[in-house]
């Protein structure tokens, strides 16, 4: 059931914010999960590339956003216990 609750959700944020930047995001996101940097950085990372790729940043919106697909991303990227 919690498989299906995480794609379900991940399916509806890559949606939500159209593939082919969810995809990338998402691919950012997997590879500096296993950097060895702070995560305040990884983060900053993450919203300089949305900022490139879209062109702007979306202020709070974009916050929430890029939290959610690095949430949801990492959810389903988890081993399940």
């Amino acid at each position: 059931m919690k498989a299906i609750l995480i794609n379900t959700l991940y399916n509806t944020l890559r949606w939500y914010v159209s593939t082919g930047i969810f995809d990338r995001l998402a691919g950012l996101v997997r590879q500096l999960t296993r950097a060895e940097i702070p995560g305040r950085d990884k983060r900053a990372q993450v919203i300089e590339f949305a900022e490139q790729e879209f062109g702007l940043i979306w202020g709070e919106a974009s916050s929430i956003v890029i939290d959610a697909i690095i949430a949801v991303t990492r959810l389903k990227d988890a081993k399940p216990t």
